[in-house]
């Protein structure tokens, strides 16, 4: 994750405002080798939307390069929005059909 700040120009600070966390939780990516952690799937979610250029197998595998070509990027930023927006759809209908159940049982015991 060092090499990717260095290679394009960017602090832990700023990428830190980009993905909407902390200082201190790119520092756990881009620490010494006893403090770096690799990135839990919410960060993975964060890095692919902010920054669509960064091939994640070369990230969590070291497989490939560091930088995809723009066509990729934008593909694989397409596909991270497409599948966060499924997720957040299917906890919707989750969280209507359990209200829905609640009011019918409500309105069953009455």
């Amino acid at each position: 994750m060092a090499t990717f700040l260095e290679q394009t120009g960017q602090s832990k600070f700023s990428l830190s405002k980009k993905l909407g966390v902390s200082p201190s939780a790119i520092g756990y990516l881009v620490g010494s080798s006893e403090r770096t952690s690799k990135p839990s799937a919410d960060m993975l979610e964060k890095l692919v939307v902010a920054c669509p250029e960064l091939n994640l197998n070369w990230l969590v595998a070291g497989q490939g390069l560091m930088l995809q070509a723009a066509g990729e990027a934008k593909e694989t930023q397409c596909w991270a929005l497409l599948e966060a927006e499924t997720a957040r759809r299917q906890q919707l209908q989750t969280d209507y059909d359990d209200l829905l159940l609640r009011f019918q049982q409500t309105q069953a015991g009455k």
